[in-house]
């Protein structure tokens, strides 16, 4: 501190404390408590009451798509459609052989799915199931939101009429919202803050695997290194890994070996520019190098976007030459 007040003065060294601490505080301290956060909360998705906000959603969703089926259906008419099918049979005659007229055929129409007749098929009426499965640990039992929460066993009956079928999924959507709504008000009393994430980030997932694949993947040096880390192992014939783990452990890997280039290139300049430059100079020095990290990542990169483009500056100059 003593050298940095002789070189820069009070004034100009408190400015580069000052930003220094800010800098610390806002781009390094606060992200991490705002990582850390994060990690201790569950995802919403996980919550009981998004299951049940999400059956909700699908019966509501499918007893819109019902309403517009029947209103389109109710506006088709039973018959043909009003198309006028001419008679194979125009003379009345064909030579004694009695030849059926088309007209007299029975056309299928819309008109008839009120009446019991099949609906095409509707992603979210699928859906809108009270057996819904909730989400668990790995290892826990499986649980269901009828059976956790007492709501009956419904769904909506693809071969029931159409009216029939607007009435479950309507009877659906208000139990799901009506459970959900219940459920966040029990959620809001309870500590936010677990360990799920970080039992989910450790947790084995099953790879399905041929077995030439198997042999292949066995082979690889990195897989050969999980494996005696523990986070790659096989079991009855399948094989497992910890993907969680597997992917810190290679961001992991990966800043540390940036960090140590960045030691072994940068390093050696600093302390050559911090010999080799005359004290008036190095103020200069110094903000030359702070000025290009104080401007943002995305400026930085659309700056080397436009001089290393395609049609970039370097080969703009390039292939004029040419």
């Amino acid at each position: 501190m003593s050298q940095l007040l002789r070189t820069y003065g009070k004034l100009l060294t408190s400015v580069f404390v000052a930003a220094v601490l800010f800098w610390g505080l806002m781009l390094i301290l606060l992200p991490q408590a705002t990582i850390m956060e994060r990690a201790l909360i569950a995802p919403k998705r996980s919550l009981d009451s998004s299951v049940a906000q999400t059956l909700s959603n699908d019966a509501s969703t499918c007893l819109t798509v019902l309403k517009t089926y029947e209103k389109d259906a109710a506006t088709q008419p039973a018959d043909n459609g009003g198309l006028a099918i001419p008679s194979m049979n125009p003379g009345g005659n064909s030579g004694g052989m009695a030849v059926p007229s088309m007209g007299g055929m029975a056309v299928p129409s819309m008109g008839g799915a009120s009446n019991g007749a099949p609906r095409p098929y509707i992603l979210q009426c699928d859906r809108a199931d009270t057996h819904k499965q909730l989400k668990r640990d790995a290892g826990q039992p499986a649980a269901y939101i009828d059976t956790a929460y007492g709501l009956p066993t419904m769904k909506v009956d693809d071969k029931a009429p159409l009216p029939e079928q607007m009435k479950q999924a309507e009877q659906i959507r208000d139990l799901g919202q009506e459970l959900a709504a219940k459920l966040r008000i029990d959620e809001s009393t309870r500590s936010r803050f677990s360990s799920d994430n970080f039992k989910t980030m450790v947790a084995a997932t099953r790879i399905p695997l041929s077995d030439s694949a198997k042999a292949s993947e066995a082979a690889s040096w990195e897989n050969k290194l999980y494996g005696l880390m523990g986070l790659r192992f096989e079991k009855n014939g399948d094989v497992y890994e910890r993907l969680g783990l597997t992917n810190l452990t290679r961001t992991l890997f990966f800043a540390i070996l940036v960090t140590m280039l960045a030691l072994v290139i940068c390093y050696p300049i600093a302390f050559k520019a911090a010999l080799a430059t005359p004290e008036r100079q190095q103020i200069w020095l110094m903000l030359g190098l702070i000025i290009p990290y104080a401007i943002v990542e995305l400026m930085r990169i659309y700056a080397w976007t436009t001089i290393i483009d395609n049609h970039g500056l370097i080969n703009s100059m390039l292939m004029g030459r040419c």
